[in-house]
Formats: C-alpha cells, structure tokens, sequence
C-alpha cells in the first residue's frame, strides 16, 4: 500500500476506531491491502482537464483469508493538490469502515 497504507492508518486513528493497529502480520487478527494512485495533467493539459485516479481496500481475515471489508474510490475533486486527493480517499477509507463497524455492533 506504499504511503497510502500510512494515511490509511492514521484517518483510522484520528476517527478513533475501535480497532488496534499492528505492524506484524502475525499479531493481525485482519489485513489491510490496497492502494490508490492518482494521475495529475501536465501544465497544458491542466487547462481543460482534471486530475483522475482510483483505489481500493480489502480487509481480509487473517486466519481464513475471507473478505471482511472492501471499499472502492474513484472521485477527485477539481482544485486539490494530490496530497490532498490522498487524504480525502483515506479519510473516506475510514469513515466507511466506521459505519461498518457500527454496522456490526448495532446487531
């Protein structure tokens, strides 16, 4: 997931998900994989047209491999740098899986 995977984590912990993040895959009750990558138009391109990209992540349980949870992004907003593109996808990212999560919960 490259450096998406680290903003990724860090929107799951500033939206303070009931989860605990772990580095070691052998601790991980889940895994987390994806990855999002934007393509931004070249200075005359950048006249008539926006930037695009697309993205996903998948939480699969660790032991069974199943898939638990996955989102899909496409949108990009006219206007924003591509760092910003990033960190409205991971905090999209987050708030889905919270309302999956509270999905849950409510059962």
């Amino acid at each position: 997931m490259d450096g998406f995977g680290l903003l990724v984590s860090d929107a799951i912990l500033n939206k303070k998900l009931p989860v605990v993040l772990v580095n070691e895959r052998e601790k991980a009750d889940f895994v987390m994989s994806g990855g999002a990558h934007v393509k931004m138009p070249g200075f005359f391109k950048g006249w008539v047209t926006t930037a695009h990209g697309k993205g996903s992540i998948a939480i699969k349980d660790a032991g069974t491999g199943n898939e638990v949870f996955f989102y899909k992004f496409t949108r990009v907003d006219s206007m924003t740098t591509e760092s910003q593109i990033y960190a409205n996808w991971a905090g999209g990212c987050a708030n889905h899986l919270k309302k999956a999560l509270e999905k849950i919960e409510k059962k």
